[in-house]
């Protein structure tokens, strides 16, 4: 996160909107996804890092975003991941399995492991 961080801190308000497009972006692909196979989503996710970079941001901060949205979109402070953890669990793995950069799979690692859906 510490692209984001770095911008919020610098007043950036447009960081707000990245996340949101992010957020809005994986409910499509995800939709589009629900009785598909982990490979057809890992093609998708792979072919999808390029309009993160473009619509998040710049290159890192879209790598950051899509990394840290595809797992904190399933988390609710109320039950934190709850009936969604095997989603989450899912996309982790197709991120894994994806050809996407190796720091977006970082960054989905690290906010897996923030919100405790790894160690």
């Amino acid at each position: 996160m510490n692209y984001t961080i770095k911008r919020l801190m610098d007043g950036e308000g447009e960081v707000a909107s990245w996340y949101a497009a992010a957020a809005e972006r994986w409910d499509e692909m995800l939709s589009a996804q629900r009785v598909q196979s982990l490979q057809s989503l890992a093609m998708r996710i792979s072919n999808e890092q390029l309009w993160f970079e473009e619509n998040c941001g710049t290159r890192y901060v879209g790598q950051e975003v899509m990394g840290w949205v595809a797992i904190a979109q399933f988390y609710r402070g109320e039950d934190g991941f709850g009936p969604r953890q095997g989603d989450a669990e899912f996309v982790l793995q197709a991120i894994r399995q994806s050809g996407c950069s190796v720091e977006v799979c970082g960054h989905a690692e690290a906010a897996a492991r923030h919100f405790r859906l790894i160690k």
